[in-house]
């Protein structure tokens, strides 16, 4: 489920911010809305919250037991935001739809996590 709500859903493990514990940040389509959470979204062994570095330490085990290196809580997120910037179009959209899902306050942070593909390059200048 964790796995699923981070490459589908955008999750985003946070830390606290003033004094509050954010545990996701999910595109519309999603039950849950960006934000403060008001209930369990992913529950711990107790039954209460996972806190955010506890999601963060399930991941590196998640990855880490199945020989993958370099990937973090955070991999899924890149992977939806890339994925969504790759279809955007399909659905008529822009760049700055894959901005509102992603919840960032600026493009540019969007921007930051999307991973280019040279042979889609070369097929664009094909186009042109």
């Amino acid at each position: 489920m964790i796995v699923l709500l981070s490459v589908k859903a955008g999750l985003l493990v946070a830390v606290r911010m003033k004094g509050y514990d954010l545990i996701v940040s999910l595109h519309g389509n999603a039950v849950m809305q960006t934000g403060l959470a008001t209930g369990p979204v992913i529950q711990s062994a107790g039954g209460g919250f996972m806190k955010p570095i506890a999601t963060v330490i399930w991941f590196a085990r998640a990855y880490r037991a199945i020989g993958l290196k370099g990937c973090s809580s955070h991999s899924g997120r890149r992977t939806f935001i890339t994925w969504a910037a790759r279809l955007v179009h399909r659905a008529g959209g822009s760049l700055r739809d894959v901005h509102v899902l992603a919840g960032h306050r600026s493009l540019l942070a969007t921007q930051r996590y999307i991973h280019g593909n040279s042979d889609a390059q070369r097929q664009l200048m094909a186009l042109i």
